[in-house]
């Protein structure tokens, strides 16, 4: 009897024991875990960049057209019609050379007149040379048609000096802007001489720019017919007032020119390198963050904890963060998720 009692009340036991397992395991199937207990065991997920060092350079951009850094237009001395251009654009010439002539034929010129008038006194002057020789003259009527010659020869060489349009310096013909049979008034210019060893750009920059530009900054220079490569160049001077129109300054820009493959006319834009260091250590400009006490950002430590780092920003250049204080190169900076970090939270790096 006594047997049978412990028996019973074994399986009592067992069954009770048994109820409390299964309820515990259905309690442990109903639990939810939620974001921060994952966090608090796991640590907050974060993405991680190391600060390296690396080149940065602030910029600002202009657009000009590039004409020979020295040039110079030929221009008629009188109202005449052209009679002949002697050069083509990219012909190279000497300083006084004919470039072009005025018509001759035109009476406004006077040329004809003058032209007749030294033949006369030629044929005059040999005349009395002759009578002089043969001792029929006296040396003062010799000397007195020997000026009038000399009168002649020089106006007849000034008036045909004003028909001609000379080269004002040694270069290259840019421009023609004239044709032949147009005709052209007193100091309209003609053909454009230019030399381009070193061509130069003219921008325009606003007064928000204008103080951060100084004489001999570098420049990088782009033309869209080679948009692969670059040439360097240097701020060469700055204008001292503004535009009244636009209020702009005019910056001038001289670049190298050694194989002549930037020519007078083409477009190109500039970008004036303002700040630049070769050597700076950098992080992504997305770890930066500001609170009432300045800038910072968050570091992880080895042991997974973070930590809260005031800096001294410095150059941004593209995604490119230049840090002057407050970062060791190497270090592990968060780029994402450091707005839910706290110092010295354990965080989850995420690759």
């Amino acid at each position: 009897m006594k047997r049978v009692v412990f028996v019973i009340i074994i399986l009592l036991v067992a069954g009770f024991v048994t109820r409390g397992v299964l309820r515990n395991i259905e309690n442990s199937k109903k639990r939810v875990y939620s974001i921060s207990d994952i966090q608090k065991e796991q640590g907050i997920p974060v993405e991680v960049k190391p600060a390296e060092i690396s080149s940065v350079k602030r910029s600002v951009f202009y657009t000009g057209t590039i004409k020979g850094k020295e040039q110079a237009d030929a221009v008629a001395k009188l109202q005449e019609r052209i009679e002949k251009i002697l050069v083509k654009v990219g012909d190279r010439v000497r300083k006084g050379r004919i470039i072009a002539t005025l018509s001759r034929t035109n009476p406004s010129a006077r040329f004809q007149q003058a032209k007749l008038n030294l033949e006369l006194a030629k044929r005059e002057l040999e005349r009395v040379k002759a009578l002089y020789e043969e001792g029929a003259i006296s040396e003062s009527e010799l000397d007195r048609q020997q000026n009038a010659y000399n009168l002649a020869k020089t106006n007849y060489e000034s008036v045909e000096e004003m028909l001609n349009i000379r080269a004002p310096i040694t270069g290259m013909v840019t421009d023609i802007f004239v044709e032949e049979g147009q005709t052209v008034n007193p100091g309209q210019p003609v053909i454009r001489i230019s030399r381009f060893k070193d061509v130069e750009l003219e921008i325009k920059v606003s007064e928000s720019d204008i103080h951060s530009i100084s004489v001999g900054q570098r420049v990088v220079v782009r033309v869209s017919f080679d948009g692969k490569n670059f040439y360097e160049g240097r701020v060469d001077r700055i204008a001292l007032s503004a535009n009244p129109v636009d209020r702009s300054f005019s910056v001038w820009i001289v670049i190298p020119n050694k194989n002549l493959t930037l020519k007078p006319g083409m477009f190109a834009s500039a970008e004036i390198i303002l700040e630049e260091d070769e050597n700076a250590l950098v992080v992504d400009k997305n770890a930066l963050m500001n609170d009432d006490s300045g800038a910072f950002v968050f570091v992880v430590n080895d042991d997974l904890t973070c930590e809260k780092r005031s800096v001294i920003p410095g150059i941004i250049d593209g995604d490119k963060l230049q840090i002057i204080k407050g970062v060791k190169e190497g270090e592990k900076v968060v780029i994402r998720g450091q707005n839910k970090l706290k110092e010295g939270e354990k965080v989850l790096i995420l690759d």
